[in-house]
């Protein structure tokens, strides 16, 4: 037994013949992923479950959780049939911004020019029991930003996606993972209950948060590499 919850990271998936990269899962893998969650008996929570214990001081074992960044529309093709299909929970990050546009603020990699989810999509996730949250209006990396603009981008996208949703957000990710001081007094200001950075490790009672620790599951992990992430064997890779 590990006394710890595994907060598990993904960005994109892939279906057919996309082969899997560092952000890229596909999707026989992710299945296979699943299924061996299942295998092990770890029960799959919400994110804003997870966050309820850890303010509450719930030691939690043998719980995952699920979180997705970005919000590509693959996460809706992709992964929320086989989420559906386990009966597992997850939480997917938008950058509410570029609702049906593209990834367009990475200058390259495999993510640039994937294309995101659309309001529809968003709405059918939601009814789906898929929680949504936020992940700034434009994915800027938030230290550096004056006052001004890191409220427009925390507390704005907030805002943008509960008026398009007509539901709460109240969850939070920071984009890249990074975070300062200020960037974290904001997300408190802009009325989330929890933000999530990527530090990886298991995230434990007594943690802030407000930076809430995840395990990136890269898209060319094997299976004996995700169990060890699971299990706070392994970290991820750069």
């Amino acid at each position: 037994m590990i006394s710890g919850t595994p907060i598990l990271m993904y960005h994109a998936f892939a279906d057919g013949d996309e082969q899997g990269t560092r952000h890229v899962m596909p999707v026989h893998r992710f299945e296979a992923q699943m299924r061996m969650l299942q295998r092990l008996r770890f029960r799959v929570i919400g994110l804003d479950e997870h966050v309820g214990r850890l303010r509450e001081g719930i030691a939690s074992r043998r719980t995952a959780v699920i979180t997705i960044d970005d919000g590509y529309r693959d996460n809706f093709e992709v992964a929320y049939p086989i989420l559906s299909r386990f009966g597992f929970p997850a939480t997917v990050f938008v950058v509410s911004g570029r609702i049906g546009g593209v990834n367009d603020w990475d200058p390259e990699g495999d993510l640039v020019g994937r294309p995101l989810l659309g309001l529809d999509e968003l709405k059918q996730l939601t009814a789906g029991g898929i929680a949504i949250g936020a992940h700034t209006r434009n994915h800027p990396s938030l230290p550096g930003l004056d006052d001004a603009q890191a409220e427009a981008e925390i507390a704005g996208s907030r805002v943008d996606l509960e008026a398009e949703l007509g539901s709460a957000v109240d969850l939070f990710a920071y984009p890249y993972g990074r975070h300062d001081p200020q960037a974290v007094a904001a997300a408190r200001t802009a009325g989330y209950s929890a933000a999530c950075a990527t530090r990886p490790a298991l995230s434990r009672v007594g943690g802030d948060p407000f930076v809430i620790d995840r395990i990136e599951v890269r898209g060319d992990d094997s299976i004996a590499r995700f169990v060890a992430k699971l299990l706070g064997w392994a970290k991820s890779r750069p």
